[in-house]
């Protein structure tokens, strides 16, 4: 005669055995979907319909995330849209892998976002991609979990898309003579600093009268900048009595020949006194 009373806890064992496993495997399987130095946050929830939506961590505040709070991402080598002229994404087939370009399933955008800050584009490729503020937006392959912000600063060329919007962002460029990255207002106008200006932590401006019709004073209520980017921007007044922001002290100043984003006609021009500026150099 079979013991009953032994069989059941033979069975009971065994699955308690089982149970254990299953927990073990999962745990293990949590763990490695998110890297140690990609922890999110935050998981903002799915908006349920958005296409787009703001998240938030404590790191970088409100950011830009897809409905189902993957962050999303602008490219440093893009150039984003001006008028009629569409933005044009440099990201192409060895590069989407790792940063797929994101389309948005729905017009509809989340709290705090207006819609007509996004467009989309047709890429080389044929495929649609949307646009924030003139910007292409891309995902991050290895944020494998809503929240996560991996790609942040990645290669000095992958920024998050913050809210309230960069003052100042980072544009990359091959243009002989001029530095791999380079510092653009939020429209990819590029920035430009003057040798005979007093720069420091009271910068006065040497640029006036005629001056200041080629190289219009820079200024803008913002001050947030990229990830990686000192954030040393601030308002100044200049003598003529009108505002002007600088960075880490210099003044900064548009070119007015330059039409387009990523324009960087200006740099070397008055014997080498006007330039762009670095932000990867100390």
């Amino acid at each position: 005669m079979t013991d009953l009373t032994n069989t059941t806890s033979t069975r009971r064992a065994r699955g308690s055995a089982i149970a254990a496993a299953a927990l073990a495997t999962f745990a293990a399987c949590t763990a490695s979907s998110t890297p140690a130095d990609n922890q999110p946050d935050a998981a903002p929830a799915p908006t349920g319909g958005a296409g787009v939506q703001l998240a938030t961590s404590a790191s970088l505040g409100k950011y830009l995330a897809d409905g189902d709070g993957k962050t999303l991402y602008y490219f440093a080598k893009d150039v984003p849209s001006a008028g009629a002229t569409p933005a044009t994404s440099s990201c192409g087939a060895a590069c989407v892998a790792m940063w797929p370009p994101f389309h948005a399933s729905s017009s509809d955008v989340g709290a705090g976002l207006n819609a007509g800050d996004f467009a989309e584009i047709t890429r080389a490729d044929g495929a649609k991609q949307t646009t924030y503020k003139g910007w292409p937006l891309y995902r991050f392959a290895n944020d494998a979990a809503a929240g996560s912000t991996g790609g942040d600063g990645s290669g000095g060329s992958w920024f998050v898309l913050r809210d309230p919007f960069y003052a100042i962002m980072v544009m990359s460029s091959a243009a002989t003579g001029a530095p791999k990255h380079y510092l653009v207002d939020s429209a990819g106008r590029s920035l430009y600093q003057f040798a005979k200006d007093t720069a420091g932590a009271s910068p006065t401006s040497a640029c006036s009268g005629a001056c200041i019709g080629t190289w219009p004073a820079f200024d803008s209520a913002a001050t947030a900048v990229p990830t990686g980017i000192d954030a040393s921007v601030k308002s100044m007044n200049r003598a003529d009595g009108k505002a002007q922001v600088s960075w880490k002290g210099h003044p900064l100043y548009y070119y007015s020949m330059d039409a387009a984003p990523g324009d960087i006609k200006g740099n070397g021009l008055g014997n080498g006194a006007w330039t762009l500026i670095d932000p990867t150099v100390p």
